[in-house]
């Protein structure tokens, strides 16, 4: 799976293969078989292209991209991930995978 970013550095939905999930998992977003071109999952409306990494909307400028991008708007730095620790969290498995 790809991270997608915001102009921020910050992640913001998933792609894997020709699916862009958003943060919830949920499809919302699938790319032709060239990967060019953005349609909605809900009804099928052109959003815009991905082209060299960026994702861009109609008129043509950059709304996302991935950490292989070229072109556009200079990127943001990522978000950095926080530090690795070597202590069990408080939180059990469930509790992660529900976001809290």
């Amino acid at each position: 799976m790809a991270a997608i970013y915001d102009h921020t550095g910050r992640v913001v939905s998933w792609r894997d293969d020709e699916t862009i999930y958003d943060m919830t998992g949920r499809a919302r977003v699938f790319l032709n078989d060239e990967h060019e071109v953005a349609y909605s999952y809900s009804d099928g409306t052109v959003l815009g292209w991905f082209v060299g990494g960026n994702y861009r909307d109609r008129t043509g400028r950059v709304v996302g991209w991935e950490s292989d991008a070229s072109g556009g708007p200079a990127k943001p730095a990522r978000q950095a991930r926080p530090a690795i620790s070597p202590s069990w969290s408080t939180s059990g498995w469930d509790t992660w995978l529900q976001g809290a």
